[in-house]
């Protein structure tokens, strides 16, 4: 196994690590010929992440076939903040040691070299791999609406909701051509309503759309818009809602590069989340044997 990659600097690294940080201790870094993926799922199973960097996205990529390395993700944030915003970043497997990542961190004046154990995480299943991709696709739809908006106007709803509750409900409403945003307690309530003609990016809105949202874990992931121009928000009716943000080179060039949030509801009436306390591979092959993972007949892309 050979592999190499090489970015510009550490930013979006660090932005991806620290976003998953937030749902677990320990995931695999797939790598393939095409780049690289991570994924999560936290867990109480209310939020699950993806994140995939093509290799457009590096400066160098080599990658000789498909492998895994398992990290501590704690280990690798603590690395990644010692990098400085200049500074090249390389990821490689050792050659002498195919069980140690080495990260190494290029500026004008020094070379500095962290090792990182590969390590086996326990309960993994194989079936995990593309977990997040199968759920994202037995959703497609069933999402009625999807909205795009700016990363900035997103973080203030965040923060605006924040100060009175830790949950907020999301409506899309087709024939007033609005979204909101709603938070109360019993302290007080605030209220936000997006103009869907001219406070979005863009839309596509086949019937309303609600549900009832965790704030901390969309709080975190709004903290990857550094790394992200704007949000994809994908609604039905109280089932998961489908946070998308294309990644961008370091030019500001396009490129396939995401991360993919889904983020289940709060249902109210029975006070658990929509995956499920027993959430695990076999719903998705449940869910996908009903039929719920079928295309879409009408061959447009969700992506």
């Amino acid at each position: 196994m050979d592999f190499s990659a090489t970015l510009e600097n550490s930013r979006i690294l660090k932005g991806i690590i620290e976003a998953i940080s937030f749902l677990i201790d320990e995931t695999y870094v797939y790598v393939y010929p095409t780049g690289l993926k991570l994924n999560a799922i936290d867990s109480s199973h209310v939020a699950m992440l993806l994140a995939f960097l093509p290799k457009e996205l590096f400066t160098e990529y080599k990658c000789s076939q498909d492998s895994k390395i398992g990290i501590n993700v704690q280990d690798l944030i603590k690395i990644l903040r010692r990098s400085g915003g200049k500074d090249e970043i390389q990821l490689q497997l050792d050659k002498k040691d195919k069980n140690t990542l080495l990260i190494t961190m290029k500026s004008d004046k020094s070379t500095r070299t962290f090792k990182l154990k590969s390590k086996e995480i326990p309960g993994y299943d194989a079936k995990e791999e593309g977990l997040l991709e199968s759920f994202e696709e037995t959703l497609k739809d069933k999402f009625s609406a999807t909205i795009q908006i700016e990363g900035a106007v997103l973080d203030e709803i965040v923060k605006d909701a924040l100060i009175i509750s830790d949950l907020i409900k999301v409506q899309v409403l087709s024939a007033e051509k609005v979204m909101n945003f709603t938070a109360s307690d019993e302290s007080g309530e605030v209220a936000i309503e997006i103009d869907l003609e001219k406070g979005v990016l863009d839309k596509k809105v086949q019937n309303d759309a609600e549900g009832i949202y965790s704030l901390n874990f969309l709080e975190n992931i709004i903290k990857i818009q550094s790394i992200t121009n704007h949000f994809e928000i994908a609604l039905g009716n109280n089932i998961p809602m489908k946070i998308k943000g294309a990644i961008t080179s370091s030019a500001g060039n396009p490129t396939d590069g995401k991360i993919v949030y889904l983020l289940a509801p709060r249902v109210e009436e029975e006070n658990e989340d929509e995956f499920g306390d027993d959430f695990d591979a076999n719903d998705i092959e449940e869910e996908l044997s009903s039929g719920g993972g079928e295309e879409d007949s009408s061959g447009e892309d969700d992506e």
